[in-house]
């Protein structure tokens, strides 16, 4: 742009594009900035989405967690259509600690609050599939 652009922050998403965020500054002077007057529209800022068509295609996760690592809680995705099951926390030694009926929610928030500092085991089973993932509680 006739003017500075600074990138920000670049997150990779899920669906494996990139998110970018910046800020622009343009100079109201520029003959280039036709139509920015003194004192409106000299700063601004991007937010721009962008798929690298030569990275392979993202293969959808069947068990999320989000964020991972965790304080507290953390939040289950379940990437596929369901109607029932369970979830359940285990820790490393494989003892329950929590189980969770599942009604087709694709979204469960779990509450590790409780526990101390560790690696945990998160398993849904449905009447589809089952699936687990490892929870960092910090």
């Amino acid at each position: 742009s006739p003017g500075t652009d600074i990138l920000r922050k670049v997150i990779e998403t899920r669906d494996g594009s990139y998110l970018l965020a910046g800020t622009r500054k343009y100079n109201p002077t520029s003959p280039l900035n036709r139509g920015v007057s003194e004192g409106r529209g000299v700063s601004d800022f991007f937010v721009l989405k962008q798929k690298d068509n030569q990275k392979k295609l993202y293969e959808k996760q069947v068990l999320e967690a989000l964020p991972n690592p965790t304080d507290a809680f953390t939040n289950v995705v379940i990437g596929e259509a369901y109607t029932t099951g369970t979830l359940t926390v285990y820790d490393l030694a494989g003892k329950q600690l929590q189980k969770t009926q599942l009604t087709g929610l694709r979204t469960i928030p779990v509450n590790l609050s409780q526990y101390p500092e560790g690696i945990y085991l998160i398993e849904a089973e449905t009447n589809n599939q089952k699936a687990s993932v490892k929870i960092i509680k910090k």
